[in-house]
């Protein structure tokens, strides 16, 4: 019997080193790549970014759930008028319906159109922004133990024509299933600050409005 409890205690032992084991493990590059992989597979998402400088706040956000989805925009020059959009989508049978906002506050449908090519998810949804595929390549980056971070190469810069945007510096930190990118970037020729986050992954919740 006491060599029993022994061997159950050894057990023990071992399987708590093994738990303390694996949650030091460092962080891997493959950490990123199967991020990527798991959002573009992905049946539900949020995605936002911001652009912003001590002249300009630029915010697009979208996020999808199934069939419905979700998109924001703003965009605030210092001494302009922000110019804000949002609307909703829905797919159903070939069909996508969009839903917009009326000056008194409530919503309205498109009708729907036929556009049987038409997906809400995350592969698509991010397909206009053309450097997702880079900020998402572990290749990279390089862990850093220092600031507990991924750490983009010295020599990479990630570009977005239509944006004119080139982002530079970058960070990456994966935690608790989210993402979050941060860097310092040149749009249009000024400095500004990107953060950017992918959250909610298979568990963000869009509500249609009512029409």
């Amino acid at each position: 019997m006491k060599k029993i409890i022994i061997l159950i205690s050894i057990l023990a032992l071992l399987s708590l080193c093994v738990t303390l084991i694996a949650c030091n493990e460092k962080p891997s590059l493959k950490d990123i790549d199967e991020f990527y992989e798991s959002i573009t597979n992905a049946e539900s998402m949020e995605f936002k970014m911001e652009i912003k400088s001590s002249e300009v706040n630029y915010i697009i956000q979208m996020m999808f759930d199934g069939d419905k989805g979700y998109y924001y925009e703003k965009n605030a020059i210092v001494g302009q008028q922000a110019i804000e959009n949002s609307f909703y989508t829905f797919y159903e049978d070939d069909y996508l319906y969009t839903y917009t906002q009326n000056a008194d506050g409530t919503w309205h449908s498109d009708g729907g159109h036929y556009a049987p090519e038409n997906t809400n998810d995350a592969e698509s949804s991010l397909n206009d922004i053309s450097f997702i595929d880079d900020l998402l390549n572990g290749k990279n980056y390089e862990y850093s133990e220092d600031y507990g971070l991924f750490l983009c190469r010295k020599d990479l810069s990630v570009s977005d024509m239509e944006l004119e945007l080139e982002l530079r510096d970058i960070e990456l930190e994966l935690k608790d299933g989210n993402c979050t990118i941060r860097s310092k970037a040149i749009m249009y020729g000024y400095p500004v600050d990107v953060e950017m986050y992918f959250k909610n992954v298979n568990s963000t919740t869009v509500v249609l409005p009512k029409i």
